[in-house]
């Protein structure tokens, strides 16, 4: 194909392409492909080339360079002045899961909530199931049969949790469909699958019965909530939407909110609000309050881990402890609270290099940021371009950082 001659003039000669890694330049099926390939090429001078190929862009380009190797955070780290456009305190659809990802990496936050990018999946081509896949069959499961239950309560709760076989019928329906979609893979593969699925169901179902000889039964499966209010550090309020697994009833009155996870037990998970990690819990506590009119000081929410690999555990956070300003949690709460709200407030959006389970010196993009969406758009230099930054702008990151380093009390 002809490429235009402002183009064509950079194309290299076969003979300079033999010293070099051009195979993928002459090998171009179009314009656009011509540029990819030519700036992946080693041994190009960028500058000149950029100056070339994007006369348009290529200044811009080359400040964004210059500005990421500044010693402050700029609008090319991504604080980004968004008064007028967009504020945390007007949004109206933040979620615990949004101020979560906040809490997490600023950018990514930018870059789902904000700007509405979204993560293309790609087609899996393992044979098991995806984590992903196995967590919302099993969430599917639990609530259609909790839900039969509400709308029928045609017998107790408690005798209903006790007799496998409604459960079982639900379970087996929901698997063999995603059989017939392929999404269990093969037959010797979704063989397994299928009993460690229904063994974990199974499992779940045997302590909800022991929770309901207990004394608690649910009232709400998949429950809605919108615009619950949350304070943060300086008495600014936040309106949150979200949905809760389960909500139950304690026969002396109190209210329980349950968050079914199937990934692996981490303990203390539930108690990670104070770095911003884990907001969930506390605000289904405040929606309890504010629209089934719970009494906080005797409700309580936990985590419910319904798989072996999650060892079938249970991490509760209990409503007294957020019950009023000199509650143990109500002001570290405020105060996480009150860091992500400003951060959002003030267009403060850098990359921030998160990791679950920190180790020493991390320097690898792939090792910090595994398993994050948006990978191909960020820089692979985040770890070290946030600690050099973060050290000698204190103003822009410091507030961030220091609640990413809070711990809960032991």
């Amino acid at each position: 194909r002809r490429l235009p001659a402002s183009i064509s003039g950079a194309a290299p000669l076969r003979a300079d392409a033999a010293k070099g890694e051009w195979d993928a330049v002459l090998r171009a099926v179009d314009e656009s492909d011509f540029r990819l390939a030519l700036l992946g090429t080693r041994g190009v001078e960028l500058r000149p080339l950029l100056l070339d190929l994007w006369p348009e862009g290529a200044e811009r380009a080359l400040d964004a360079k210059v500005a990421r190797n500044e010693g402050r955070f700029t609008a090319y780290d991504g604080i980004i002045d968004l008064r007028g456009l967009w504020s945390p305190f007007t949004d109206g659809n933040l979620s615990a899961t949004a101020l979560e990802r906040y809490a997490r990496c600023p950018y990514q936050f930018f870059l789902n909530k904000v700007l509405g990018i979204r993560a293309v999946s790609e087609p899996d081509a393992s044979a098991d199931l995806s984590p992903l896949d196995r967590g919302t069959i099993m969430h599917e499961v639990l609530e259609t049969w909790v839900k039969n239950w509400l709308e029928a309560k045609t017998r107790p709760w408690a005798e209903y949790a006790a007799d496998p076989g409604p459960f079982d019928e639900i379970a087996n329906h929901r698997i063999d469909r995603a059989e017939r979609e392929r999404q269990l893979g093969g037959a010797d593969v979704a063989k397994a699958l299928r009993s460690q699925m229904l063994g974990d169901l199974d499992q779940t179902r045997r302590l909800m019965q022991v929770s309901a000889a207990n004394g608690w039964t649910p009232v709400h499966a998949e429950w809605d909530f919108e615009q619950v209010e949350v304070e943060t550090k300086d008495g600014s309020t936040l309106q949150i939407n979200g949905k809760v697994d389960r909500i139950d009833i304690h026969a002396d009155g109190r209210l329980m909110a349950i968050d079914y996870k199937t990934g692996k037990f981490r303990k203390d998970a539930a108690r990670q609000f104070f770095s911003g990690r884990a907001l969930q819990l506390p605000i289904y506590l405040r929606a309890i309050e504010q629209q089934l009119d719970g009494d906080l000081s005797g409700s309580s929410a936990e985590l419910a881990y319904i798989t072996e690999r999650g060892q079938f555990e249970r991490d509760p956070i209990n409503g007294a402890d957020f019950a009023h300003p000199g509650a143990p949690y109500a002001t570290p709460l405020a105060r996480v609270l009150g860091v992500i709200a400003d951060g959002m407030d003030h267009g403060r959006f850098f990359p921030y290099p998160f990791r679950e389970q920190p180790k020493p010196r991390p320097t690898s993009f792939d090792l910090v940021c595994t398993y994050c969406d948006y990978q191909p758009i960020c820089t692979r230099d985040v770890h070290r371009r946030y600690t050099r930054k973060a050290r000698q702008d204190d103003a822009t990151s410091g507030d961030f950082q220091q609640m990413h380093d809070l711990k809960p009390p032991e």
